[in-house]
């Protein structure tokens, strides 16, 4: 399930909601701070309307990472974002 966080900013970049209160909701959900409850319930209403789907496909390719190789020469870990071996 997507963050907090995440859930307003996809919301921001689907263009849904009010994106001046929605980025009030941001900041303050990044110092940490409670939300109001007509922030939340506004919050929870735009996520029902327009992520319900969205949220789980989200979480399901942010996941989904590559697995590291290894350099058949030398056995060296190769990370995903890598070409080649730099051993």
């Amino acid at each position: 399930m997507l963050s907090k966080i995440e859930q307003v900013e996809m919301l921001i970049a689907l263009g849904r909601g009010d994106k001046y209160r929605l980025a009030h909701i941001r900041e303050t959900l990044e110092r940490n701070k409670e939300l109001f409850i007509s922030d939340k319930d506004f919050l929870e209403d735009l996520v029902k309307t327009h992520l319900k789907d969205k949220i789980y496909q989200a979480r399901i390719v942010s996941i989904s990472e590559k697995p590291n190789l290894f350099c058949e020469e030398c056995g060296s870990e190769i990370s995903a974002d890598e070409k080649f071996c730099k051993s």
